[in-house]
């Protein structure tokens, strides 16, 4: 019968286990497997960022922030925060691909939130286009009608001189009338 088992050596519970059940390490091999160095990670790093749509330019830059970012927290973080608050913190290869998992998801719901906000962007400049054209339009229309407004003014201007002429002779017609 062969058996595998695969725990991970952080916090108690590896140790909780072989101490409860003693002939579960006894008769066994306990391989140990330290962290990936920066090519395996790399190497990861490209192969599940291989699935996803980048520029050509930015793919090595990417895997290469990828691995230094874990390998950051492994070498220089989780020290500090062991001296500093006496616990001990533990970034395994689960959470490196935890890590690109949750890169790949943040893309593709900023991807499509930048879509959505692109084509509202798009429904408004068309908007505006269709709206500019419609003011071209009523200018011209406006151009023309003020054209014949400007003419009926005249006229009415026109008209109200000849009324208060007539309105000068008819009050003196029956001034001389009541005179008389």
């Amino acid at each position: 019968l062969h058996l595998i088992l695969a725990m991970s050596p952080a916090g108690s519970q590896l140790r909780t286990r072989c101490r409860n059940f003693p002939g579960m390490v006894a008769g066994c091999t306990i391989d140990w497997f330290f962290s990936w160095p920066d090519e395996a990670l790399y190497a990861v790093s490209e192969s599940v960022l291989s699935q996803v749509q980048l520029p050509e330019q930015n793919k090595v830059g990417i895997n290469q922030t990828m691995s230094f970012v874990h390998l950051s927290v492994t070498m220089k973080y989780s020290p500090e925060f062991e001296a500093k608050f006496k616990r001990r913190n533990f970034a395994t290869p689960k959470n490196f691909l935890d890590f690109l998992a949750n890169y790949i998801k943040f893309l593709d719901q900023n991807r499509k939130n930048l879509d959505m906000m692109s084509s509202r962007l798009g429904g408004g400049l068309d908007k505006l286009v269709q709206a500019a054209e419609q003011v071209t339009e009523m200018s011209k229309e406006l151009e023309e009608k003020k054209v014949i407004v400007d003419e009926n003014a005249e006229k009415v201007s026109e008209l109200i001189t000849t009324i208060n002429e007539k309105t000068v002779v008819a009050t003196q017609r029956k001034e001389e009338a009541n005179a008389a």
